[in-house]
C-alpha cells in the first residue's frame, strides 16, 4: 500500500497546474493517474476534485473538495485512505474515515468511523435536508442520512436517520427515527421512533 500510495503522490505532484491527469488508453478509458474529472477504468488520485462521473475502480488517497460539497458520481469501486466522497456513490465504498454521498449512497459503504448521506463531512461538514442510503451499510461509530435509509444499516455507537427506515437498523449504544420505521431496529441502550412503528423495536433500556 506505500509503495502505491507514494506513486500516486509523487505523479499527481508532477503534473502542471493544466494537466489534471496522467492518462493511458483511448478517449477516457483505460488507467488515469491524477485529477481526471471523467474517467472508466482504474483511476488513481491524492484527492479527488471537480469530479463529473467515474466508472470502475476509484483509489484516492485523501478527502475530496476538503468540506466543500461533493460533487458528481462513482460507479463502482470507490476505496479511500480517508474514504470515497460524492453527490452519488454506487456500487462498493471503502474507507477508513468516512464514506459520504451528498445525494445517495446506494450499494455496500463501509467505514471505520461512519457512512453518510445528506452532508459534505461527517466531521463538521455542511448539512442537507435530502441524502438517502440504500443497501448494506456499516458505520464503526456511527451512520446517518438526512432523508432515508433503506435495507441494512449498522452503526458502532448509534445511527439516524431524518425521515423514514426500511429494513433491519442497529446502533451500538442507540437509534433514532424522525419519521416512520418498518422493519426491525434495535438500540443497545434505546431508540426511538417520531411517528409510526411496524416491526419489532429494541432498546437495552427503552424503546
Amino acid at each position: 500500500m506505500r509503495p502505491l500510495i507514494l506513486a500516486v503522490l509523487l505523479v499527481s505532484l508532477s503534473l502542471a497546474p493544466a494537466q489534471a491527469s496522467l492518462d493511458i488508453g483511448p478517449d477516457t478509458s483505460g488507467l488515469s493517474i491524477g485529477n481526471s474529472p471523467v474517467w472508466s477504468g482504474v483511476r488513481l488520485n491524492f484527492a479527488d476534485y471537480g469530479i463529473e462521473r467515474i466508472r470502475g475502480l476509484n483509489f484516492t488517497v485523501w478527502r475530496a473538495n476538503g468540506d466543500g460539497p461533493a460533487e458528481g458520481t462513482i460507479d463502482g469501486v470507490g476505496l479511500g485512505i480517508w474514504g470515497p466522497k460524492a453527490e452519488r456513490l454506487r456500487g462498493l465504498h471503502v474507507g477508513i474515515a468516512e464514506v459520504v454521498g451528498g445525494d445517495e449512497v446506494t450499494g455496500v459503504g463501509v467505514s471505520l468511523i461512519g457512512v453518510g448521506a445528506g452532508t459534505t463531512s461527517l466531521f463538521g461538514g455542511e448539512e442537507f435536508g435530502y441524502g438517502r442510503l440504500r443497501g448494506i451499510h456499516v458505520g464503526g461509530i456511527g451512520l446517518a442520512a438526512a432523508s432515508d435509509i433503506s435495507g441494512l444499516a449498522i452503526g458502532g455507537l448509534g445511527m439516524g436517520a431524518g425521515q423514514s427506515i426500511r429494513g433491519i437498523a442497529v446502533g451500538g449504544l442507540g437509534m433514532g427515527v424522525g419519521e416512520d420505521l418498518t422493519g426491525i431496529a434495535v438500540g443497545g441502550i434505546g431508540m426511538g421512533v417520531g411517528e409510526d412503528l411496524t416491526g419489532i423495536a429494541v432498546g437495552g433500556l427503552g424503546a
